[in-house]
């Protein structure tokens, strides 16, 4: 979906936007990070149930916290200290392995969505410096361009994923519109909350805009009843 909203964004937006590689390439990095959080998520999904990861992501405003400290000038309460650590052990209670294995795997799972939400909060970090400094298409822009880069990458790098991407071209037509179409129906709303979200980070302190994220696990639960009930043979 990227790929199709690039240029129409081009086209819109291109007299807003600055396309010079040595300011554009921290917004980049802001872009790779985006990819390696989600990377790191993906894994984490093959150990838990996605209710059981999301909420190990209302960590985020905690990272956010520090890293506003460091690179915004935000101050952290004794308060805002002590209730970070009660989450991050928190955390730790909400991770429940799909099957019976060895307290250093459930760990492991741990460290992948802490490791993730740290990155969430770095990208939107940088992506916000970016964006006060410039603007921010160029700063969307630029978060894009690292996004697809870091995709690009691990395509050519890991054969596993070119194997996963051949495989499913070689399936039937009528499955790949299936596919595809759910796909890009998760893409189209993926995007428009991104943009959404990215905006609201830089008219607002970041790690209470960050902070919001806490009813993302109660929206999921919702829907994922709903799924189903709706559809149990897909869930």
């Amino acid at each position: 979906f990227l790929i199709v909203l690039f240029p129409i964004m081009l086209f819109w937006g291109h007299s807003k936007i600055d396309f010079d590689i040595n300011v554009g390439w921290v917004g980049a990095i802001s872009g790779v990070l985006s990819g390696l959080w989600i990377l790191l998520y993906l894994h984490a999904l093959d150990r838990v149930d996605v209710s059981q990861a999301i909420p190990i992501f209302q960590t985020i405003p905690i990272f956010g916290l520090v890293l506003g400290y460091i690179t915004l000038g935000e101050t952290l309460t004794t308060l805002q200290l002590f209730s970070a650590l009660v989450m991050i052990l928190g955390a730790t209670v909400l991770i429940n392995t799909k099957e019976q294995t060895s307290p250093s795997s459930k760990y492991s799972t741990l460290l992948l969505m802490l490791g993730s939400s740290f990155f969430v909060a770095l990208s939107q970090v940088i992506f916000k410096i970016v964006a006060i400094d410039i603007n921010y298409w160029t700063a969307i822009f630029w978060n894009w361009v690292g996004f697809i880069v870091f995709g690009g990458i691990l395509y050519l790098s890991v054969k596993q994923y070119r194997f996963q991407f051949k495989y499913l071209l070689g399936q039937r037509v009528t499955s790949l519109k299936s596919v595809y179409g759910v796909s890009a129906l998760n893409e189209i709303f993926d995007n428009i909350s991104d943009l959404t979200f990215l905006l609201a980070v830089i008219l607002g302190p970041i790690a209470l805009v960050q902070s919001l994220n806490a009813y993302e696990p109660i929206i999921i639960l919702g829907f994922s009843a709903i799924m189903v009930k709706a559809f149990p043979k897909y869930f």
